[in-house]
């Protein structure tokens, strides 16, 4: 069931995890938030969100929340139904506490991505997540290379 991508996943024992029910206002859903923080710094924040009509709709942000472009298209074999490109997404008010959770939680590693849910004035991380769907996150080729730029690796 794993992507074979991720293979590194089949190494961990599986568990079952039983959490509190997050649920978003409206009817966008839950809006998923994904700050990529290199070497302790966030970078940018990934938003997922429209994910109840078997699709989702994203975008990316810089840590001012201004847009980015940085959503591509998708590939000949994708869903294009799937994949659509998020139209304004309002800046969330815990967006410094969201930048300061993921700045802390990522402080001694050289990537992550800190995936996290706003709730009732509460940020609740979901997971970090070293290889965010499995290192072919689609990004357009140049700002996947500024991105890169930024990633020591020494």
């Amino acid at each position: 069931g794993l992507f074979p991508w991720e293979s590194h996943y089949r190494a961990i024992p599986p568990r079952v995890f039983i959490e509190e029910f997050l649920e978003g206002e409206g009817s966008a859903g839950l809006v998923d938030y994904k700050v990529f923080v290199l070497h302790g710094s966030p970078v940018l924040v990934r938003v997922m969100t429209d994910r109840r009509k078997g699709r989702f709709s994203r975008a990316v942000y810089g840590t001012q929340w201004q847009p980015l472009d940085a959503v591509r298209p998708p590939l000949p074999w994708q869903d294009a139904d799937a994949w659509v490109a998020a139209s304004d997404v309002p800046r969330p008010p815990l967006l410094p506490v969201l930048l300061d959770v993921s700045r802390k939680l990522a402080a001694d590693m050289p990537f992550v991505s800190v995936d996290a849910y706003l709730v009732d004035g509460e940020v609740y991380v979901g997971e970090l997540t070293f290889s965010p769907a499995g290192g072919a996150v689609p990004f357009p080729y140049a700002f996947d290379v500024a991105l890169g730029a930024r990633f020591d690796v020494a």
